[in-house]
């Protein structure tokens, strides 16, 4: 017995390609602060990363994803305690207009350039 195949049509491949790209592009937004962290350790401080994530709030891909994503941030800071950096996601509904969300990401980080 053959297990079930689990397949992904193109519209759902593009938007999971152009999430991860909107991910990897927006990864730093500025400048970065250093914040004081209140712990134990007398020269603990964090550092900010804001990312940008694009999902499509309305379908289960989408909120699958930023779920994963939430998780896989908070089991690599609950195991990696003494990093610096914190990611900060900055979450925007794409509205099922993944390519337009895209572009407008793009036209974000040349004008911060």
């Amino acid at each position: 017995m053959m297990p079930p195949r689990i397949s992904f049509d193109a519209e759902t491949l593009l938007f999971l390609a152009l999430s991860f790209l909107a991910i990897i592009v927006c990864s730093s937004d500025g400048p970065q602060l250093a914040v004081a962290q209140s712990s134990n350790n007398n020269s603990a401080t964090t550092i900010p990363v804001n990312v940008g994530v694009i999902v499509d709030l309305e379908t289960w891909v989408g909120k699958m994803g930023l779920s994963c994503v939430n998780l896989s941030i908070s089991n690599f800071y609950g195991s990696n305690p003494s990093y610096k950096t914190r990611l900060i996601l900055n979450v925007r509904d794409s509205k099922e207009e993944e390519v337009a969300a895209a572009a407008a990401v793009l036209k974000r980080q040349n004008k911060e350039e």
